[in-house]
């Protein structure tokens, strides 16, 4: 199981979503990491052991993948943001099932957050997740990383706040 801190990008930690019409609902967070961060060698290293663990002939080309490069996963749509090449994102899901632990760590230990509004949930907030990884069949296949929860830490990473709609420009250009 790896722990990492990361720059969310985009969360539906407090509620679940489908991401199309026919899938299961689910938990889910994208992060933002800086591939210099001490977090994400090991977190590398365990994706690459299960990743060879799971297909030892290596990953097909078209499976999907919990962890890879911003460039790789959105480069080319219309939401790619330029500020963010060179950075890696990692992608976990829990079912509706299995909602996540959201927690910050306060004066008397670890509270629960049940505010999706609250500011230490928000894109661009640095957070650690604890998430595991495998490989699965079901599907096209791939790897992916289960969600089992997120602590907050109040700090705002060093792209500032992001927000996952497009920008007025692109919108009212």
């Amino acid at each position: 199981m790896a722990t990492v801190k990361g720059i969310i990008l985009y969360q539906n930690i407090f509620k679940t979503h489908k991401v199309t019409p026919t899938s299961d609902p689910r938990f889910d967070i994208t992060l933002l990491l800086n591939p210099g961060d001490p977090d994400f060698a090991p977190l590398k290293a365990e994706y690459d052991q299960a990743a060879l663990e799971s297909f030892p002939s290596g990953i097909q080309a078209g499976k999907d993948v919990c962890l890879c490069p911003y460039d790789d996963k959105f480069g080319g749509k219309e939401y790619y943001d330029p500020r963010y090449a060179g950075w890696w994102v990692f992608s976990s899901t829990a079912k509706e099932d299995s909602r996540p632990s959201v927690v910050q760590n306060g004066p008397g230990g670890y509270e629960d957050l049940i505010d999706p509004s609250h500011a230490h949930c928000q894109g661009g907030m640095y957070v650690y997740v604890s998430a595991g990884i495998s490989g699965y069949t079901k599907g096209k296949g791939g790897m992916g990383g289960w969600l089992n929860g997120v602590l907050t830490t109040g700090e705002m990473g060093p792209l500032g706040p992001i927000v996952s709609r497009p920008s007025n420009e692109s919108m009212f250009a």
